[in-house]
């Protein structure tokens, strides 16, 4: 995004922002909801009315920086009457951002329409204070997205367009690959370190219009691929390490990517850097990677390792066609293609990107004796009478359904029940998963989490503390058409 100037925009209410006070305003963005006509692919007969943030889709690229707050002005030109699936309203939500209640975006802060052609278009400021969790920098975010969370309506506006993603950067992790302070990471930057969204649009064979099924309340799952809004696209890169972000906005599918040279017929492991947007301790060798909907990863491939003229492509073997589960993983021969790298020559100037033995360490976790002194709360993932449900209920956002107090560490207890999937996400602020099945967890679990993908009749304890700030929050299932239909909660930080 550009900003639209410095300071706050005008007829800014600092009422609304408890964190304005202390942390301010360096410049303000300009961020419109408009209506775009768009071709997934040139073959297609017919351009889609999609939603959007900008007039693309994905939408704008945000970044941001620690110490730098911001306020965005987001602006809902959407016509009321716009025909299609999905709601005119909107509720925009930056997917994990450590932010005050009033700028979360969660379904409770809807932005409406124009009442009239001709009426000012109806708008909503949200500040970012950008600061870490607790003051703590090992609490850094680092690849985050934002999409829209309209009540009863999130997977329908968010699978038509409303989603986009974000980078947020700090002196440990600069963006800048010839950063000279020690502490700098230096992993690539600038036009090396790319965002890339992975969705399955559903399209008709015979219109070629871009659709969903609306009244299928276990999920959605198209039936092709689409990164950045272009269906199975090309890149050509240079003999060099690039950063990937990778983001999988949903609504339903799992997908589980692998890296795959058709010509050796071997995948090839990812050099993994993140979970959940945020660093780990040290990069991992992966040979693949399980991403459910809201989920990120980091990863960076060096390309400097293949002659000019290889082609890699990154796969999707995960299986899954029961929008309620997935059912297994296929080859990668046979697996369906989602992007294709193509190696070009070498790069005009040098590479001084690296991957660093060490990236961003991990708080203690408490000792045991402490754990077993914490307040506990359950939450069951489940189904009954024809909805999902929390703990039975439904979701109703004037009930509030916890009451965590500011500061004061807490675990929760995840549970899926039935024979279901569902990545669940808290808002506000990360957890740490400590159990899985009542057993220490194996390293596919670990790290900061903001999403806990439950499996089929899998339970998760989480410590999770919520700081900083008041006020009311949600939790929900990530496959949204569950969150639509009505697999949420209210908690309020007190």
């Amino acid at each position: 995004m550009v900003p639209a100037g410095d300071g706050c925009p005008p007829n800014f209410d600092t009422s609304n922002h408890i964190a304005f006070a202390q942390c301010g305003a360096k410049r303000w963005y300009d961020l419109p909801i408009q209506a775009v006509d768009l071709k997934l692919h040139p073959e297609l007969k017919t351009a889609s009315t999609f939603f959007s943030y900008g007039g693309s889709v994905p939408g704008k690229l945000w970044r941001f920086k620690y110490g730098e707050p911001v306020i965005v002005r987001i602006t809902n030109e959407l016509d009321a009457n716009i025909g299609g699936f999905g709601t005119p309203c909107s509720s925009p939500h930056f997917h994990n951002m450590h932010t005050p209640h009033y700028s979360d975006g969660n379904p409770m802060n809807t932005i409406p329409c124009a009442a009239n052609p001709g009426d000012p278009f109806p708008y909503r400021d949200h500040h970012y204070p950008m600061i870490y969790a607790g003051g703590d920098s090992r609490e850094a975010l680092g690849s985050l997205w934002y999409h829209d969370h309209q009540l009863d309506f999130t997977s329908q506006n968010v699978y038509r367009g409303l989603m986009g993603m974000a980078q947020v950067f700090d002196t440990i992790d600069s963006g800048n690959e010839n950063d000279t302070n020690p502490a700098a990471l230096r992993l690539p930057s600038g036009k090396y370190d790319i965002s890339l969204m992975f969705h399955d649009p559903r399209i008709d064979p015979n219109t070629h219009e871009y659709i969903m099924d609306v009244f299928n309340m276990d999920g959605h799952l198209g039936n092709t691929y689409a990164v950045n809004g272009a269906i199975q696209p090309y890149m050509k890169v240079e003999q060099r390490k690039y950063r990937f972000r990778l983001h999988v906005p949903g609504p339903t599918r799992i997908y589980t990517l692998a890296l795959y040279n058709p010509k050796t017929k071997a995948t090839i492991p990812w050099t993994q850097l993140s979970f959940d947007g945020n660093l780990l301790p040290a990069p991992r060798s992966a040979a693949n990677l399980e991403i459910s909907p809201a989920q990120r990863c980091d990863v960076v491939i060096d390309f400097s390792k293949y002659p000019t003229g290889t082609q890699l492509y990154v796969v999707n073997l995960m299986v899954h066609t029961d929008p309620r589960s997935p059912s297994g993983l296929t080859t990668a021969a046979t697996a369906p293609q989602l992007l294709r790298f193509d190696v070009g020559g070498k790069p005009a100037t040098p590479d001084n990107s690296r991957v660093p033995t060490t990236l961003r360490a991990l708080p203690p976790l408490p000792s045991a004796a402490t754990l077993a002194t914490l307040p506990r709360r359950s939450f069951k993932f489940d189904r009954g009478n024809g909805s999902w449900t929390v703990n039975g209920s439904t979701v109703d956002l004037s009930v509030v359904s916890a009451t965590p107090t500011r500061g004061q560490a807490e675990i929760w207890t995840l549970e899926s029940g039935g024979n279901w999937w569902h990545p669940v996400h808290i808002h506000f602020e990360e957890g740490r998963i400590l159990t899985v099945n009542g057993v220490k967890p194996t390293a596919k679990y670990d790290g900061r989490r903001d999403m806990y993908l439950l499996e089929a009749g899998m339970k998760m304890e989480v410590l999770i503390q919520f700081r900083d700030f008041q006020g009311p929050y949600v939790m929900h299932c990530h496959n949204v058409v569950h969150e639509d239909h009505a697999m949420m909660v209210r908690f309020d930080v007190i």
